[in-house]
């Protein structure tokens, strides 16, 4: 029996120091974590392009034996094996730096469909800090790396679109020549971000402009006065909110928010002016919206075609096309057999880290749960039998 007790507390003190030491560990720092997933544009429709050529050469043509069909396939696929060979051979005596001519990132700005639920812009600031650093880090030359960015926006807050246009003014900064894209349409404060670029291409059927500034309320003060509803509004400053919902709006509250459109709208005229200085303000800064192809003429955009169309052409010229996504853990799945393990072809080490990771996050809660009920069974195995004991069976 005195060797059972001192089972017993030997037991119950390892547990209770192992929820303490997870309790003690709950609070952490935030760990490093990845943000973007790169893909390269270069290589997206490798795998199709595999397909394709199978599905083409799977079957022989009609009129063609199989054997001779297959005979045929060998020595092609023994042709396209000797040229791959040769362009290997090639390739080990270019040096890395001439491999691609520049570095083109692409980021696509869809407000409203932003793919991960985060806010839009903040991508954007997010995207423009790490490839700043990136470039900085890997000692890239600014003026071989270009920005894309694909915009389809029909305007929003002036603050947000505003801070939103500060970060291609960032990039521009850094010496990175800034391309916008405008399939759909970037009207108002979408083309307070593409004004600033370095070139602007649209497609002809785009919209753009809408150079202009607007603010709307629904005034409900008559209709609730109807209802005998009486609205206390209380304001220190004469200019604090002039138009409400419940108050009553005055011809002085109205033209003071007026006299605030009206400088916002010149600031934004001033703004596209200074990232623009082939427009003539007075005839595009009116609030109207344009067709792409007509903006091409009123120097609101510099080229006519898709996002497809330049992105493209910049893989054909050689150059490295890398398109910037939001990093989403839910969406990582760990995908892994047992055969992949017997064949060597999962990397174990990698699988195994991610595996003890999840161990050593969920120990310490799982503890806090098993300890009291470890400690309860042995004190009730004491001091109320076996019996009661068994009713919470519980090992370690």
């Amino acid at each position: 029996h005195i060797a059972a007790v001192v089972r017993t507390v030997l037991r119950v003190g390892v547990l209770s120091w192992l929820t303490f030491l997870g309790k003690s560990d709950s609070v952490q720092n935030v760990a490093p974590m990845q943000h973007f997933m790169m893909e390269c544009l270069n290589d997206r429709y490798v795998k199709d392009s595999v397909a394709m050529e199978k599905a083409f050469f799977e079957s022989p043509p009609k009129g063609i034996p199989k054997r001779r069909w297959r005979s045929v396939l060998f020595r092609r696929e023994r042709l396209a094996r000797k040229e791959r060979q040769q362009q290997e051979a090639k390739g080990k005596d270019i040096p890395l730096k001439d491999v691609y001519k520049k570095t083109v990132f692409v980021i696509d700005l869809l407000p409203g469909v932003w793919e991960s639920g985060m806010d839009d812009f903040q991508k954007l600031r997010e995207s423009v800090s790490f490839l700043l650093r990136q470039v900085h880090q890997l000692k890239l030359d600014p003026k071989d790396v270009e920005i894309v960015l694909s915009i389809t926006s029909g305007g929003g807050a002036v603050t947000d679109y505003g801070l939103a246009a500060m970060q291609i003014e960032r990039l521009k900064e850094s010496g990175m020549f800034v391309t916008v894209c405008i399939d759909n349409y970037a009207c108002s404060g979408g083309y307070m971000l593409a004004c600033r670029a370095d070139w602007i291409v649209a497609c002809p059927w785009s919209m753009v402009g809408s150079i202009g500034v607007i603010t709307e309320v629904m005034n409900f003060h008559d209709a609730l006065r109807h209802l005998n509803i009486n609205p206390l509004i209380l304001r220190a400053g004469k200019d604090k909110a002039p138009l409400s919902q419940f108050g009553k709006i005055t011809e002085q509250q109205t033209r003071s928010q007026l006299m605030d459109l009206e400088k916002i709208h010149e600031s934004f005229r001033s703004f596209v002016e200074g990232g623009r200085t082939n427009i003539t303000i007075d005839e595009v800064g009116t609030g109207k919206v344009f067709l792409g192809s007509d903006g091409l003429s009123m120097g609101l955009v510099d080229q006519l075609g898709s996002s497809e169309d330049y992105i493209f052409g910049k893989m054909t010229k050689g150059n490295r096309v890398l398109k910037v996504h939001r990093f989403e853990r839910s969406r990582i799945r760990p995908q892994i057999s047992i055969l992949d393990l017997l064949s060597g072809a999962a990397d174990v080490k990698s699988w195994g880290r991610k595996i003890m990771s999840i161990g050593k996050q969920g120990m310490p809660k799982l503890l806090q749960v098993v300890g009291p009920l470890f400690a309860m069974n042995q004190c009730m195995a004491m001091f109320g039998g076996k019996d009661c004991a068994g009713k919470f069976s519980l090992s370690l």
